[in-house]
């Protein structure tokens, strides 16, 4: 139908036209502008006519203030006549609204009656936070609703997925790949339940489907896949997510990524600044690699720039166009003065039988394939360097080799 025909008919009084008129100012298709207050027009007129969707329409604007004063008195009696009339969506969205205490007082008790009741009616994001409910026994822990049924929660759980609701998919994967509320535990499945939801834009999905991608756990290992979805979990907003993907950047740990201006980098080392101090698992991990930064800051007097961070023979570069030396043991090598010599040879078979065999080894050895050119750029030279490490490979070497590692000649996995 032409906007011309859609406004003759809406003029004509006809409800179903008024309702698409004011969808039309709402999303500015069908070649009008985006306006609220006309789409609120619109919406009024056909929900005087006792037009189901306007009036749920009408109740959404009077809750959120969009187009229209804040009211929810007003909000909440359209919502319900709404509800009446059997709309769903009124019934999922006011339950939603109650659950959270988003822009009514939260009354969980009245949240989840609402939320059931969608859920029931086919809505499928209902479906997984009623199942959650189930599944986690918050209601009856709190006082307000059902005992812990984790069987039903599964079935509301899988039924959302059915419907490709993208915090079911979440809900199923993290779920699956770690055996937990009544769901058995099978890591290939639930990787691809996260996969599906970080594709339909969850971004908790997006940060646990890009960390499984770099560890290769339960899909092929593959770094490009790890920094598409953590820049998408942190384009989104995640805040894990945010701290992971400026860790990334800062150390180069996947080829062709990489701060490319000194803003950038100063940027991304205040988010992991701001991590550490605040006590972020991920960055306590790498407290170590931040101790090094902050002492080569402080020799310096100032902070750290890109020409001071990389290595220019690196060849890294932008996404996609470079390519990143990962060779050897570069700490030892620069301590035993070569890569061949006995003591490598025994840190180098190490790395490939022991460390690369599991998840967290290799991300070990990502990490210090990372960061360790620049240490040595920075402090190769340095005898106090050199007299610190080589203490604490001798002991390791020492070690390692009464564990059965040899040193002699080795050619590299």
């Amino acid at each position: 139908m032409t906007l011309n025909e859609l406004k003759e008919r809406a003029e004509k009084g006809d409800p179903k036209a008024q309702y698409d008129l004011g969808e039309c100012y709402w999303d500015g298709t069908n070649g009008v502008p985006q306006d609220y207050q006309m789409a609120v027009k619109y919406y009024e007129k056909s929900a005087d006519q006792g037009y189901t969707d306007a009036i749920y329409s009408l109740g959404y604007c009077y809750a959120t203030e969009t187009g229209t004063e804040r009211d929810i008195d007003k909000a909440k009696m359209l919502l319900e006549h709404a509800i009446d009339n059997g709309s769903v969506i009124a019934a999922a969205k006011l339950g939603q609204w109650y659950y959270w205490g988003d822009y009514f007082p939260k009354d969980r008790t009245k949240g989840f009656e609402l939320l059931k009741y969608a859920a029931e009616n086919g809505d499928a994001h209902s479906m997984a936070v009623v199942g959650d409910i189930y599944c986690s026994g918050i209601g009856a822990y709190e006082g307000w609703g059902p005992e812990t049924d984790k069987e039903l929660g599964r079935q509301y759980i899988e039924k959302a997925c059915d419907k490709k609701d993208a915090y079911a998919l979440f809900q199923a994967g993290f779920n699956y790949c770690n055996g937990l509320d009544g769901f058995p535990e099978d890591n290939q499945k639930g990787v691809g339940y996260l996969k599906e939801a970080a594709e339909l834009g969850h971004a908790y999905a997006q940060l646990d489907y890009a960390i499984k991608c770099w560890n290769g756990d339960g899909v092929p290992q593959n770094q490009k896949e790890y920094a598409k979805w953590m820049r998408e979990a942190a384009g989104n907003g995640n805040e894990e997510a945010i701290v992971r993907w400026a860790w990334t950047r800062i150390i180069g740990a996947v080829d062709g990524v990489r701060c490319q201006s000194d803003e950038e980098l100063n940027e991304c080392l205040d988010i992991v600044e701001s991590a550490l101090e605040e006590g972020d698992d991920f960055m306590v991990a790498n407290k170590e690699a931040m101790e090094q930064i902050h002492a080569e800051e402080a020799r310096l007097g100032r902070r750290l720039t890109i020409s001071d961070f990389y290595d220019p023979h690196e060849g890294q570069d932008t996404y996609g166009n470079g390519e990143r030396k990962s060779g050897g043991c570069y700490v030892a090598t620069a301590v035993y003065g070569s890569y061949d010599c006995p003591e490598v040879w025994t840190l180098r078979r190490y790395r490939d039988y022991a460390l690369s065999k599991t998840i967290p080894g290799r991300l070990f050895i990502k990490t210090y394939y990372a960061i360790s050119p620049t240490l040595v750029k920075w402090f190769g030279n340095k005898n106090w360097f050199k007299n610190v490490c080589k203490g604490r490979l001798d002991r390791m070497v020492a070690f390692l080799q009464k564990q059965g590692y040899s040193d002699t000649p080795y050619k590299d996995n």
